[in-house]
């Protein structure tokens, strides 16, 4: 690890398999010597052990993870969190390595369609994902009829967590919507402050949410005026971490 900071938490789990095992998180230095445990205890599945945080973590320093016991197949998933001068900076979330990884790679997901109204963007498998920034641009055709434009974000079985604040446009109108942490929420409908040639824009503040693998990101006309007509250009901006688990 080439950045300092401080570890906020590590624990361990389960993933999948049968039986109880022994774990132990240690923080070792750049010579991969023991510099003190982080958490140890029996685990099985259902229960997960929770170790120590607000630990500086220097350059160099490494996370290994050692593991005995009666397991039946067992894959353990350790999950942590380092920040740096209070963001995040990187986070762990693999058992092959034992190693706490970097920042995250960014990940820019596009999804221009034609004739679409409902399009949902989704966290690969083996990985996870934490949201930068989306932008969404939705263009109504001459189809008479009030579009209502919303987002959600849905787990893997496309249970609804979170709903943004809708968007309302009419035919041969353009909406443009900002999603982001940390971003102040407002909307502007036509006039000072619109975009050129935009009817609506708005801007919303979202959690700074980690999404796991398959989790998504949906964006949908609610009124189903115009499906097969309305044109959505969606870019999602995210940090990405693979999960070598899986």
């Amino acid at each position: 690890m080439t950045i300092g900071g401080t570890i906020n938490g590590v624990s361990v789990g389960i993933l999948s398999g049968s039986g109880q095992v022994h774990i132990r998180v240690v923080l070792e230095d750049e010579n991969q010597r023991e510099k003190m445990t982080l958490c140890r205890g029996y685990i099985y599945p259902g229960k997960e052990i929770i170790g120590l945080g607000a630990v500086p973590f220097r350059p160099g320093d490494g996370l290994r993870l050692e593991s005995r016991g009666t397991q039946s197949g067992i894959v353990l998933l350790p999950r942590g969190q380092i920040s740096r001068d209070g963001y995040i900076r990187g986070g762990w979330h693999a058992t092959d390595v034992g190693r706490v990884d970097g920042p995250g790679a960014l990940i820019l997901n596009v999804s221009e369609v034609l004739n679409d109204t409902d399009v949902a963007i989704s966290v690969p498998a083996r990985a996870r994902a934490r949201p930068i920034s989306f932008y969404v641009e939705y263009t109504a055709t001459s189809t008479a009829g009030t579009r209502l434009i919303a987002m959600n974000l849905r787990d893997s079985a496309n249970d609804i967590l979170y709903e943004a604040t809708e968007q309302t446009l009419t035919a041969s109108q353009t909406g443009r919507a900002m999603y982001a942490p940390g971003i102040g929420s407002q909307v502007v409908v036509g006039g000072s402050g619109a975009p050129s040639s935009v009817n609506s824009s708005l801007h919303t503040s979202i959690p700074p949410w980690q999404l796991p693998a398959s989790y998504n990101l949906r964006v949908f006309d609610r009124s189903g005026t115009a499906e097969g007509f309305d044109d959505m250009d969606l870019q999602l901006l995210w940090e990405e971490w693979i999960d070598s688990t899986l």
